[in-house]
């Protein structure tokens, strides 16, 4: 009504005055003027207050540490996406004419839909090698407007066969699918197993048979399962497609069955083709282990997209945001920090938050942790941050704000950043009953949990801060980020004060006369030696889903926040908030 006023004045102006530059500069300024003064009178929560001095010298040294493990981990994501190496990757296109899995999975998706690249460091550093991607690209993406998890096995990596790692990956993909009722879609290019690792794929429940146990009972649980056969679907890969709700299989391109045309020859004597074998023709039109037949890879994306718009599902609605007042870059300098202070963790909050806007809970309770309530893109959600110990006082505050939002179904966003406890600050009787308290309440909370591992979690805050044991939606870490599973001594130093671990003796290397064994190549040397209390070593074990650079934080956050808001079930509550 006012900017409507504003114009209807203008225009009764304009016929008594020649100035209309004048007079149109002056309306639009009435009118940002009215949607200014509307905007602040429905805005949610104050805006954050931040007072850090960026400029400071010790700034400028933690932006130079920030930027160089920020680049470190550009480079090692740049030789990863390249897959198995030019060489692999121009066989797999040329000579087996496919798609690689990058572009498939482009062709999947909806346009422009931004994903969750999970576990992208996956396979670095073990002790069988480097496996790229873990052999698997696993992403949470838009198709037909729902957000699926989409596995794609990548041909360029050993013909796509799967490691223990690569099993890792796929199983907490559906542990995630499973817990956000995210349809599945798995697109096969598999020889199955590596074989000189085959003991550490099937045996156990946390192998590869439990991804087929996974995918029967997140059918019957009325999770969708889609599968395109788009490459080698051998041994027990086979099983993908044919316990999937429905499946695709390309002409030409994709095949499928338990053995082999050598096997079969092997043992029974008879020669016979792939196609003839276990060919797209015969599977859609004769044993009906698939059910659509696509005559190459861009029909079968189509199909697949086709089938997801058939699921019945309600599109993902995209909420209107504000945008933070503090520049995302400036959390690259506070990555180089060792630990941040109270204000430090504000200026991050303001980083992330709609409008950095936030409204404090129990701020005058506890000194140690801030708590309280903000929106991201659009959604509500509760905050956790700790800038040191967690005293019994800011225990009780975590588990008080944590029975609210399980009240109010609100989803929770956890921010690590604290030193290794002392002796001293873990010993009081006290503090251990109200951290158990709060562990137990987390625990038991029935919404969605997200946290960031911005500098550090150690000992108990693997707890209390919802670490890896406390299943979050999604865990994500900063480069820099460090992780520990006990305490420190009284006398010890923090981390980034200890002196350095004497480097590791070098193995001798063999005398000249005493070649390797023949046939057998000499191991390529590691990308790189990674630490076991780095962000780096927890991502490549997918103990976390990812290291993020640390201006992506909210971009990260308001899209995995989205995932987990869109078609999670809500359990019922039997119990009231239980305050202290």
């Amino acid at each position: 009504m006012m900017v409507a006023s504003a114009y209807r004045t203008f225009f009764r102006r304009l016929n008594k005055s020649n100035n209309v530059a004048a007079l149109l500069t002056r309306a639009l300024s009435t009118q940002t003027e009215a949607i200014s003064k509307n905007r602040n009178k429905n805005a949610s929560f104050p805006v954050l207050e931040v007072e850090v001095d960026c400029n400071d010298q010790s700034y400028q040294n933690a932006t130079e540490r920030g930027m160089k493990s920020i680049q470190q981990l550009d480079k090692i994501m740049a030789v990863l996406s390249d897959g198995g190496g030019e060489k692999a990757r121009k066989r797999h296109t040329e000579l087996n004419r496919k798609l690689l899995v990058w572009d498939r999975i482009a062709r999947l998706v909806d346009p422009g839909s931004e994903m969750i690249d999970l576990a992208p460091l996956a396979g670095l550093n073990l002790a069988y090698g480097d496996i790229p991607y873990g052999g698997m690209v696993c992403v949470i993406a838009k198709v037909r407007g729902r957000y699926c998890s989409i596995t794609a096995n990548d041909g360029t990596v050993k013909g796509g066969t799967y490691f223990p790692i690569t099993v890792t990956k796929a199983l907490r993909a559906q542990h995630i699918s499973a817990l956000h009722r995210l349809p599945s879609i798995c697109l096969v290019d598999s020889g199955g197993g590596f074989l000189p690792l085959q003991a550490e794929l099937f045996p156990d429940k946390q192998h590869g048979g439990r991804s087929f146990h996974n995918q029967a009972v997140l059918s019957a649980a009325g999770v969708p399962q889609v599968a395109v056969v788009c490459g080698s679907c051998t041994a027990g890969g086979a099983y993908a497609p044919t316990m999937s709700d429905e499946a695709v299989m390309v002409d030409r391109i994709g095949t499928l069955f338990l053995g082999g045309p050598p096997l079969v020859r092997a043992a029974l004597g008879e020669v016979i083709s792939e196609e003839e074998l276990g060919g797209a023709r015969l599977h859609c039109g004769v044993s009906g282990c698939c059910d659509m037949f696509a005559a190459d890879e861009d029909e079968a994306f189509a199909t697949t997209r086709d089938v997801i718009e058939s699921l019945n599902l309600p599109e993902a609605r995209e909420n209107v945001s504000e945008p933070p007042l503090v520049a995302p870059d400036r959390l690259d300098s506070l990555s180089g920090l060792s630990q941040l202070s109270r204000d430090e963790l504000k200026l991050v909050l303001a980083s992330v938050l709609d409008g950095s806007r936030f409204r404090e809970f129990k701020g005058s309770y506890g000194v140690n942790v801030i708590t309280g309530f903000g929106k991201l893109g659009g959604r509500l959600v509760g905050v956790v941050a700790n800038h040191g110990t967690v005293t019994a006082r800011d225990a009780l505050k975590m588990a008080h704000l944590v029975e609210l939002c399980d009240q109010r179904d609100i989803p929770l966003l956890y921010l690590q950043n604290a030193r290794p406890d002392t002796v001293e600050e873990c010993s009081d009787p006290e503090v251990l009953k109200c951290r158990a308290r709060a562990a137990t309440v987390l625990a038991a909370s029935r919404v969605p949990r997200i946290s960031v591992n911005l500098t550090g979690c150690h000992g108990d805050q693997h707890m209390t801060m919802c670490g890896i044991s406390f299943e979050p939606s999604f865990y994500f870490a900063w480069p820099r980020a460090k992780f520990s599973g006990v305490s420190l001594s009284a006398a010890a130093p923090a981390p980034d004060e200890a002196a350095a671990a004497p480097p590791r003796p070098e193995k001798p290397s063999l005398p000249a006369d005493k070649p390797t064994k023949p046939g057998r190549p000499a191991k390529p040397p590691p990308l790189i030696q990674l630490p076991k209390d780095s962000s780096l070593y927890y991502a490549s074990r997918v103990l976390i889903d990812g290291v993020i650079r640390p201006r992506d934080t909210r971009k990260t956050l308001e899209l995995a926040l989205a995932v987990v808001s869109w078609n999670t079930p809500q359990q019922e509550r039997r119990h009231p908030v239980i305050r202290m």
